[in-house]
């Protein structure tokens, strides 16, 4: 789940004292209680908040026997590229149907806009995965880790998702 939050100092009555994105991981325990994985969020400017929940719908395919390696792997690669090629990496990698929650910016859509977000910085970051979760159906997986931007060690998350066309990215947020 993804959502705006505005901070309020005492009372919803105040005007707002800060705005921020949200990102929940959640997963279904044993006894089928969601409990969430990861929380992580980012600040920005004002945005209008949908009263609306959406839904993206998108055709996932399961991947039998899908294991932390495998994802691991992923994660290598997209980084191994970005390093190099951040603008063919987004390409590769993003989804056609995406989010990115990029630190001082409202959430992001279009792959033009996540590549002008990231060309001034892209030389100055690498990944560093610490956390993989698997999805129980296999058609999905979230990366949290570390993002070293300069001398600066902050956060990311990132959530893969397995379409026809093979792994790509649902959503990022990054902490720079």
């Amino acid at each position: 789940t993804t959502g705006a939050v505005e901070y309020r100092d005492s009372s919803l009555k105040d005007e707002p004292s800060s705005y921020n994105q949200y990102t929940t991981v959640w997963q279904k325990n044993k006894s089928g209680e969601w409990k969430y994985l990861v929380d992580i969020g980012n600040s920005h400017g004002p945005v209008e908040i949908d009263s609306i929940a959406h839904e993206i719908r998108i055709k996932k395919v399961p991947v039998r026997n899908l294991t932390r390696q495998t994802i691991l792997n992923l994660e290598k690669s997209f980084s191994s590229q970005f390093e190099t090629n951040a603008a063919g990496a987004i390409k590769k990698y993003y989804s056609k149907s995406f989010i990115l929650n990029f630190s001082g910016n409202a959430l992001t859509t279009s792959i033009d806009t996540v590549q002008a977000l990231f060309r001034p910085v892209w030389q100055y970051l690498s990944y560093e995965p610490v956390d993989i979760r698997l999805s129980p159906s296999g058609d999905m997986a979230s990366v949290s880790g570390f993002i070293n931007h300069g001398i600066k060690r902050k956060h990311y998350l990132r959530i893969w998702r397995h379409e026809q066309t093979g792994w790509k990215i649902a959503l990022e947020v990054t902490k720079i």
